[in-house]
């Protein structure tokens, strides 16, 4: 695999020189920082295998005429959130990276701070405890598993609200687990560049159910094509 910021802009034309500068300063301040952010194979790949991964998500946003609210849950460098608030309209859409750990929280509003990033608000708690927003899209990589990203998010969430989650091979397995407590369509959108490397796609509602005595909540997203 090639990794550089010329083969980005291959695979991202819409990428300005502005963003690959942010983009080359962030990747710095990652591979510089005094704990592991990303694991110490991947600081070679960061361009293609968490940047370029998390720009894949840049066309299911649909622009609206009211603001735009996406949810990371578990940011952790700031992945996939800071790459997308870079190239995405700050009139249009507004971020809130969810991360628990005080360092990492720091250290996404640092990159904020030094790379002028404004339409991004950093949430240094759980996900459970975030009250009184709703969100159009629910994102996250490398977090937690499907069923569980549901359990913590639900009451973010609102009817039109969209899942859109990096997972890898077992992304199927996953599904199976989740299928024993909600209920759901989904659609699995494939990595041609590297093997494994998964987002999956949902469109939901909620709605409490039960299953042998036990209350869970169903998730219902509409079916949609790639």
């Amino acid at each position: 695999m090639i990794d550089s910021s010329d083969q980005l802009e291959t695979l991202n034309p819409y990428v300005s020189r502005e963003t690959i500068k942010k983009l080359s300063d962030y990747r710095d301040s990652i591979i510089s920082a005094k704990f592991n952010l990303v694991s110490k194979k991947d600081k070679d790949y960061i361009w293609i295998r968490h940047f370029h991964d998390s720009l894949r998500l840049r066309k299911f946003f649909e622009k609206n005429s009211k603001k735009i609210k996406i949810l990371d849950i578990g940011s952790g460098a700031g992945l996939p959130g800071l790459p997308l608030s870079m190239v995405l309209d700050n009139d249009l859409f507004e971020f809130v990276l969810c991360e628990s750990n005080n360092k990492k929280a720091n250290f996404i509003q640092d990159c904020c701070d030094q790379l002028d990033i404004s339409n991004v608000q950093i949430i240094n708690n759980r996900v459970e405890n975030i009250k009184n927003h709703s969100f159009d899209y629910i994102i996250s990589r490398a977090t937690a598993k499907i069923n569980e990203i549901f359990s913590m998010s639900y009451h973010l969430n609102k009817n039109s609200t969209v899942y859109l989650l990096h997972k890898g091979v077992h992304v199927v397995d996953e599904i199976n687990l989740t299928t024993k407590c909600w209920e759901f369509d989904y659609y699995i959108h494939k990595n041609n560049l590297e093997k494994g490397s998964n987002i999956f796609e949902a469109k939901n509602y909620f709605v409490e159910i039960q299953y042998s005595s036990k209350l869970c909540y169903s998730f219902r997203p509409i079916t949609v094509s790639d």
